[in-house]
């Protein structure tokens, strides 16, 4: 079991932030300079994982933008994947808590690291700061995954984790996964528990949030207005289309959405995804917006409830 002071005396030998480095970071960043904190946090989290968890880890992977090369350095988040070996035991989960909490500290003179277990818990930031890095760690088990039928919580988020990773430790753990052929039968089913494992904490949000933390209100009501706006995309689609995997092209293409959802929902629910992709594209500019935050939080309650009510349809 790791000791949190282990970071502050002595602690890993990582390379931090050179003195160069440092004089670099000025309230205003810029591009160059957000890659590299970003790179720096990304390669920190990893050697703390590899050091202190590398004995329960199946696997270990880097996974989502950071990979493609197409993360956003006006909001970026960096998303992991740790499949544990067997079961996830307490104390595995006390060291990732551990280790996020000393990253936090690690890297407060420069950025707020927000960590982030998307969708259930948004740990509120302990160092804030202008410049925001999200830190997604997903936390699962071979045996979790075998009680879900080879799937890593739904067929389409494994297919999701499959085309965009990269393995950092450990066996290639996705590449045996072969999640069953979809079908809008299999996806009623499924589909109705993702959409409440997206809505049941957004709904609650608003009692979390004061005033002053409106960034933050905005953020995780973006991050699920965008799984939301994904997940209506499968259940627009025919059983020929699931089959093929057809909804990572929108995935992977994101300006395909607002044509996609006025073809199969409505104007108004196409309108609806491209205020979603808007933000994202200029999330600075609505950072500290409540209105903005209160239309997003609107949007991906309404999204939810209309594509309840296509999954329900015969396609």
């Amino acid at each position: 079991m790791l000791s949190t002071s282990a970071y502050f005396s002595g602690g890993p030998d990582l390379e931090m932030l050179s003195r160069n480095e440092i004089s670099l970071f000025s309230a205003q960043y810029s591009s160059r300079q957000r890659q590299i904190l970003i790179e720096k946090i990304a390669s920190t989290f990893q050697e703390y994982v590899v050091k202190y968890l590398k004995l329960y880890l199946e696997s270990f992977y880097l996974v989502g933008s950071f990979v493609s090369g197409e993360i956003s350095l006006d909001r970026p988040d960096v998303n992991y994947l740790l499949i544990f070996r067997g079961t996830t035991s307490p104390k595995n989960y006390l060291a990732i808590g551990q280790i996020t909490q000393a990253i936090e500290a690690q890297f407060a003179p420069w950025t707020s690291i927000r960590v982030e277990f998307r969708p259930f818990r948004y740990i509120l930031p302990h160092y804030p700061h202008n410049f925001e890095v999200s830190l997604n760690p997903i936390i699962i088990s071979t045996t979790e995954i075998a009680g879900m039928d080879g799937t890593i919580f739904s067929p389409w988020f494994t297919q999701a984790l499959k085309s965009n990773n990269k393995l950092l430790l450990g066996r290639d753990y996705l590449k045996s996964l072969s999640p069953p052929p979809l079908n809008r039968q299999i996806l009623k089913r499924i589909a109705s528990f993702d959409l409440s494992f997206f809505t049941l904490p957004l709904s609650r949000a608003p009692a979390q949030y004061t005033s002053y933390q409106t960034h933050l209100f905005l953020s995780e009501a973006l991050i699920n207005a965008k799984n939301l706006a994904y997940l209506g995309v499968e259940a627009a689609m025919t059983d020929i289309e699931l089959s093929k995997n057809k909804y990572l092209n929108y995935i992977h293409h994101k300006n395909k959405l607002v044509e996609f959802y006025e073809a199969r929902y409505s104007l108004e629910s196409s309108k609806m995804v491209a205020t979603i992709l808007e933000t994202r594209q200029n999330y600075l500019r609505y950072k500290y917006s409540f209105k903005r935050a209160q239309e997003i939080f609107s949007i991906a309650l309404k999204l939810a409830s209309l594509i309840r009510l296509k999954l329900n349809e015969n396609l």
